[in-house]
């Protein structure tokens, strides 16, 4: 029933690939990882995606920085190799910063990277690696980060697993990447699932399952 929590522990605001670019105003874009961040008011833009879709290792990215200081850092990075099984009721957390409330607002840094490798998963836990919430409708949320999970055992199961977008309506972060391999598939599966929100840099607010 524990927690490995890597959140707000990627790229500090204003750094990361995937950083928002400023404006020089007081309001700012998300951070940008598997999902693209969303763009704040002006001319400040969300952070792009990058890294692996099926190996993801990389640590999200900070929201961009306003007048009045940094922006929210991106999630950090988890990679986990077990050789027998895996019993996970407790949480995996690679969660992008919320927005900082300062003078001014800003965006939410990207979620961070989620890489499991084992032969069986158990458990009821959760594994997250969302963006963080924008502070207003001014500001870009973050974008989803990246999650990766391959097991040997065909009947391995566990709780709930997201990568969304931080924030919604039009400044929302896009959704990133959930892929899941099992030894028996050639390919495996890939997920972009927003939680049913509408989102301007995304055009997949529910659930889409990918082979590949």
């Amino acid at each position: 029933n524990g927690t490995i929590n890597t959140s707000s522990k990627g790229y500090d605001g204003g750094e990361g690939p995937g950083k928002a670019t400023p404006d020089g105003s007081q309001w700012t874009g998300g951070g940008g990882y598997g999902g693209v961040g969303g763009s704040g008011t002006g001319s400040s833009i969300g952070g792009l995606t990058y890294g692996s879709i099926t190996a993801p290792i990389n640590l999200g990215s900070g929201s961009a920085d306003n007048i009045y200081g940094n922006g929210a850092a991106g999630g950090g990075a988890v990679y986990l190799n077990v050789t027998d099984t895996l019993i996970l009721n407790g949480t995996i957390l690679a969660d992008g910063s919320p927005g900082v409330d300062r003078a001014a607002n800003n965006g939410g840094g990207s979620g961070g990277s989620i890489y499991i490798i084992a032969e069986t998963i158990g458990g009821t836990g959760n594994i997250t690696a969302d963006g963080g919430a924008p502070v207003d409708s001014n500001d870009g949320g973050g974008g989803g980060g990246r999650i990766a999970i391959y097991h040997t055992n065909d009947n391995s199961s566990f709780g709930k697993v997201t990568a969304f977008g931080g924030g919604t309506g039009a400044r929302g972060g896009g959704p990133g990447t959930i892929f899941r391999k099992e030894t028996s598939q050639t390919y495996g599966n890939l997920t972009i699932d927003n939680n049913i929100k509408s989102t301007s840099p995304s055009i997949v607010p529910s659930p889409v399952h990918i082979p590949i």
